[in-house]
């Protein structure tokens, strides 16, 4: 994110214009500031609860979009800038073979890790950077400075860090588990109305003497036959198949098969054996 370059970038610039004014006459002094900036990072709370919530959602290693990513043709572009002494988009579009936007990209690049300067009206960009060597020393130190900051942040607030990364983690779990729920609540409401509107169509059908019998759907619940009417179907065929005359595996039958608008009446129920029940299937008699 620009914000976390923007966080680290302001020591280090602070640094550099203490460096300009004590160089001459502090060179050791400089080395031991640098070196010590390096280590510690100065942030205001709200930075540094920012930048923990950063991590803590992307993560260090393998979000890109914790890191500004440069063109890989940014090495190429400075080194023609060195070379030429010339900071020019034009410049870059034209011997590099690429596009007026990339270029344009390029040079905001550059301007961004200090090879050039700022774009001001009508004025060339000035070259910041004195040779091929020192291009070579500062890209390779500006490009890592910001995730070895960041490495270090994170080491130090690691626990914060991972806590935070937690409930992130959780909170996401959660999301997605409301989210299942919700689309199997919207599944169960929509067959319910379509069972609502089957029985509905159902009764109008019978209503207008378009149909006789109850139409097979298995998701109807069928009620229990009562109690009373079992005991008198149960004395009037003796107890037995009304088949076979087996005794065993007895079971309840409806004569109009119940997918076919059977009720659980007196006279639509005999008792068969489980074989012959089976070999009559949903048959009518």
């Amino acid at each position: 994110m620009n914000f976390l370059k923007k966080i680290f970038k302001a020591k280090k610039s602070k640094l550099n214009f203490d460096d300009n004014q004590r160089h001459e006459q502090h060179p050791n002094l400089l080395n031991e500031s640098a070196e010590k900036a390096k280590h510690e990072i100065e942030l205001t709370e709200e930075k540094r609860i920012q930048l923990i919530e950063e991590l803590a959602k992307n993560g260090l290693e393998n979000d890109s979009k914790l890191y500004e990513e440069f063109d890989p043709l940014l090495k190429d572009a400075a080194r023609l800038i060195v070379q030429t002494r010339v900071a020019s988009t034009s410049l870059i579009q034209r011997r590099m073979k690429i596009g007026y936007n990339r270029a344009g990209q390029l040079m905001d690049q550059l301007e961004k890790i200090g090879v050039v300067g700022a774009n001001i009206g009508f004025k060339a960009r000035e070259v910041l950077i004195k040779s091929e060597d020192e291009l070579e020393n500062f890209i390779q130190n500006e490009l890592k400075s910001s995730k070895n900051n960041i490495q270090s942040f994170y080491n130090k607030y690691q626990e914060e860090i991972e806590r935070k990364r937690n409930e992130y983690l959780e909170q996401k779990l959660l999301q997605e588990i409301q989210k299942e729920k919700n689309i199997i609540k919207q599944e169960l409401l929509d067959k319910e109305r379509k069972r609502n509107l089957q029985r509905e169509a159902y009764k109008e059908l019978v209503d207008e003497g378009l149909i006789l019998n109850q139409p097979v759907d298995k998701e109807w619940n069928r009620e229990p036959i009562p109690q009373d009417i079992m005991d008198k179907v149960w004395n009037r065929d003796g107890g037995c198949c009304v088949k076979c005359g087996s005794k065993e595996n007895l079971e309840f039958d409806h004569i109009i098969p119940f997918s076919k608008g059977g009720a659980n009446t007196y006279r639509n129920l005999q008792i068969l054996c489980k074989k012959c029940n089976i070999e009559k299937s949903n048959k009518i008699g």
